[in-house]
C-alpha cells in the first residue's frame, strides 16, 4: 500500500504512537511541527548533505538535553545520506513509511512525493535494525559543532554546487571517523563542566554510557596485564573498578572525569596505618590509572591525590634522599618518552620529561610535593580524542604499552629488612624485638599531640610477612606530624 501525502497518513499515527524512529537526509523548520508535541520516545538520524538548517540542529539538540528525543547527525565525508524513513510503534505493532519526501512542509504535504507503507512486523523490525547500524555510526553532536557547520558550510542562498560540495566535505572529514574510535564524541562531551555539575537523566545516562565502556576496556586489558606478571589488582568491588557516574555523598561534586584504576591489593591496603578507614582504600594509594575527560584520555602513575597517598608519598620521599634512587628514578622518568609530565604542587603547566635535563633537577621538582599534600601528584600523559592510538583496534594495546612503561615508576626498588630496621632506629622510634620461637613482635611508640598511641605488629610464623609489616611501620614513621620518642 502507498501514500502520497505522509502528513495526513501518519498524523495520527505519530499522537497515538510509543516509540518513533526517523532517518532523513534533511529536516526543516515546518517539519520539526509534524513531532514538536508528540510524547513518543523518538530517535532521529538525519543528514546535512542537503542541507538541515543550524537552527534545526539547535533545536533538536535541545530537546536532546531536556530528554525529549535521542539524536545524531550522519556525516560521513563523501557519502550523501539520503533516505526518508519513518517508523513508529504503539505496543507490539509497527508501521513504517518508506518513500521520497524528506521532513518537511514540501516532502510531508505539498510535494508530489510516493511513501510505500510497512506493516508487517518482521519487516518493520528490519528497517528498525538498518536505522541501529547507522544511528551507531552517526555523531552526537554538541553547540560547537553547530556553530563550526553554521560558519564553515551553511550558507541558505547557495545551491548545493562545487564551491558549498568542497566546503561540506572539509568539514566532515573532520568529524568522519568518529565512529572508528573507542571513545567517541558522546563520551567526551559526557564530562563537559554543564553535565558534571548535574545529576539529571540525560547527563547521569551519559557518563552511565563512559562508566560500561570503560568496564568492558577492563576485561579486555586485566588479564593481559595479570599474564604478564604484574602485581596490580582491581577494586575488590566490580562497580568500583570504575569510579563512580553518579554524584554521591563520597565523590566530588564535579564529575569531570571518570578512570579505571589498578594497585594494592585489599591486603596491602588495608595494613594502610592511617587514622581512618577511607586511608585504607586502595583508592588512597599510588594507582595506575586511566582516566578520560572532555578533552583528553590521561594513562597515569597517580602517585596521590588531593591529602590521598599519604604513607606512599612520604615513602617515596624518603628513599628519594638516597643518591642511588634519585639515579635510579630519573632514568625511569626519562624512558617514559617526552609524552610523559609530572604534575604536583599544583603547578600549572606541569613539568614535561623532555625539559628535565638531569637529576638533581627531577630531585628538586619531587621534592615540591612535601609539604603540598592538598595537590594531586601524577606521572603520566594525555593523549587528544582523536589521537590514532584511541581507535578501537588500537586502543587495547595502546593502554598495556604505556601502564608497562609506567610499572616500574609504580614499584620502586626493595628495600632490604636491614635497612628497615636501621631506618627504624635512626629516627630514635623504641623498637623491642621479642623472639619466640619463630615469631618476631615489632613495638614502638609514637606520640601525636601529646596523645601516646602504640602499634603492634600481629604475631606471624612467617619471617616474610613480618619483614612486611616492618616496612608499614618504617611507612608510617614518614606519615607527618608525628613527633617520635
Amino acid at each position: 500500500m502507498y501514500t502520497s501525502n505522509l502528513k495526513e497518513s501518519i498524523r495520527q499515527e505519530l499522537i497515538d504512537a510509543d516509540e518513533i524512529w526517523i532517518a532523513t537526509g534533511l529536516i526543516s523548520k515546518g517539519g520539526l511541527s509534524y513531532i514538536e508535541h508528540l510524547s513518543a520516545q523518538i530517535h532521529i538520524l538525519v543528514g546535512i548533505d542537503l542541507p538541515t538548517p543550524p537552527m534545526v540542529l539547535r533545536k533538536l539538540l535541545n530537546w536532546a538535553d531536556q530528554g525529549k528525543v535521542k539524536f545524531k547527525v550522519f556525516s560521513n565525508k563523501d557519502t550523501f545520506f539520503h533516505p526518508k524513513l519513518y517508523i513508529w510503534r504503539k505496543g507490539n505493532s509497527h508501521k513504517a513509511y518508506v518513500g521520497s519526501g524528506n521532513m518537511t512542509n514540501g516532502g510531508w504535504d505539498s510535494n508530489v512525493e510516493l511513501f510505500w507503507q510497512v506493516e508487517k512486523d518482521t519487516e518493520c523490525q528490519k528497517l528498525i535494525n538498518w536505522f541501529g547500524l547507522h544511528m551507531e555510526i552517526g555523531i552526537a553532536i554538541d553547540k560547537y559543532y553547530i556553530d563550526d557547520y553554521e560558519a564553515r558550510v551553511f550558507k541558505p542562498s547557495e545551491n548545493a554546487n562545487n564551491a558549498y560540495r568542497n566546503r561540506l566535505n572539509s568539514f566532515k572529514s573532520k568529524y568522519e571517523n568518529d565512529y572508528e574510535f573507542y571513545f567517541r564524541k558522546e563520551d567526551f562531551n559526557a564530562f563537559t563542566y554543564d553535565r558534571a555539575i548535574i545529576d539529571n537523566p540525560i547527563a547521569k545516562e551519559a557518563r552511565k554510557k563512559v562508566n560500561r565502556k570503560m568496564h568492558l576496556l577492563h576485561n579486555r586489558i586485566f588479564p593481559k596485564l595479570h599474564a604478564k606478571g604484574f602485581d596490580l589488582h582491581p577494586h575488590h568491588r566490580h562497580h568500583n573498578i570504575v569510579s563512580s557516574f553518579a554524584h554521591t555523598a563520597r565523590n566530588s561534586k564535579i564529575l569531570d572525569g571518570m578512570w579505571l584504576y589498578y594497585g594494592k591489593s585489599p591486603k596491602e591496603a588495608a595494613w594502610h596505618p592511617a587514622r581512618n578507614d577511607s586511608e585504607k582504600s586502595m583508592n588512597n594509594h599510588v594507582r595506575l590509572q586511566l582516566i578520560i575527560r572532555q578533552n583528553n584520555i590521561g594513562v597515569w602513575c597517580a602517585v596521590g591525590k588531593g591529602w590521598g597517598s599519604r604513607v606512599d608519598r612520604y615513602y617515596f620521599h624518603e628513599k628519594m634522599q638516597v643518591k642511588n634512587n634519585q639515579e635510579h628514578f630519573f632514568n625511569l622518568i626519562k624512558s617514559l618518552g617526552d609524552e610523559y609530565f609530572i604534575a604536583l604542587a599544583g603547578k600549572n603547566p606541569p613539568y614535561y620529561v623532555r625539559d628535565i635535563k638531569h637529576q638533581d633537577q627531577l630531585y628538586a621538582i619531587s621534592m615540591e610535593d612535601w609539604g603540598n599534600l592538598e595537590h594531586y601528584f601524577i606521572i603520566g600523559m594525555d593523549v587528544l580524542p582523536n589521537d590514532e592510538r584511541l581507535l578501537d583496534h588500537k586502543i587495547e594495546g595502546f593502554v598495556i604499552t604505556e601502564f608497562e612503561k609506567l610499572y616500574p615508576v609504580y614499584t620502586p626498588p626493595a628495600i632490604s629488612n636491614a635497612s628497615r630496621l636501621h631506618l627504624l632506629k635512626g629516627n630514635n622510634v623504641k623498637v623491642r624485638r621479642e623472639f619466640n620461637s619463630v615469631t618476631i613482635i615489632i613495638v614502638f611508640m609514637i606520640k601525636r599531640n601529646a596523645e601516646q598511641r602504640m602499634f603492634r605488629c600481629r604475631k606471624t610464623d612467617s619471617l616474610t610477612e613480618t619483614a612486611y609489616r616492618i616496612e608499614m611501620i618504617h611507612i608510617c614513621i614518614f606519615s607527618g606530624n608525628y613527633q617520635y620518642q
